[in-house]
């Protein structure tokens, strides 16, 4: 795929490029948290910020954003296999005794990335941002079509087609 680069009205250039588009979040995280003090809210929110960091980091991703319970992250286009990885590690989560579900949903696309706003600080933009954020499943792992077409056959049996437009849920 070829790079293509447009500078903005505002001089700052965009580039598209294809990745893995990546989102986790907490499922019930508004529930387990509706009484708790704001403070224990920030702690909690700052824990399970630091285990995304970390794992997402370790499997050779990218967190752009963090939005309430959740974040957006990216890996490099030839890199299903480890932010299926990075969603498997953080199934696991625990934050500050509190149990929460985690649901990730990765999506393979071509996305607009560059600098945004009087800080200039890094995002991405574009339809496949809109698709992954479409593909639903809170407490679960869902990857999108091209994911899944880009596994191995043998990691394929791991997956059961979950839905329209076809995504796949991790068999468990």
């Amino acid at each position: 795929m070829s790079t293509v680069i447009r500078p903005t009205l505002a001089g700052m250039a965009f580039r598209e490029i294809e990745l893995v588009l990546f989102t986790a979040d907490l499922a019930g995280y508004a529930r387990a948290t509706a009484d708790m003090a704001p403070l224990d809210v920030a702690a909690c929110l700052d824990g399970w910020y630091r285990s995304i960091d970390a794992v997402i980091g370790a499997h050779g991703g990218r967190v752009v954003k963090y939005m309430g319970d959740g974040c957006l992250a990216t890996f490099p286009p030839d890199a299903c296999s480890a932010a299926i990885e990075a969603a498997t590690e953080l199934l696991e989560h625990r934050s500050d005794g509190l149990d929460f579900r985690v649901g990730v949903r990765i999506h393979l696309g071509i996305v607009a990335e560059g600098e945004v706003g009087p800080d200039r600080r890094y995002d991405i933009f574009g339809s496949a941002v809109n698709d992954l954020f479409r593909m639903g499943g809170a407490g679960s792992v869902l990857i999108s079509e091209p994911v899944y077409h880009q596994l191995s056959d043998a990691h394929r049996g791991q997956w059961q087609k979950h839905g329209a437009p076809a995504t796949y849920a991790l068999v468990r």
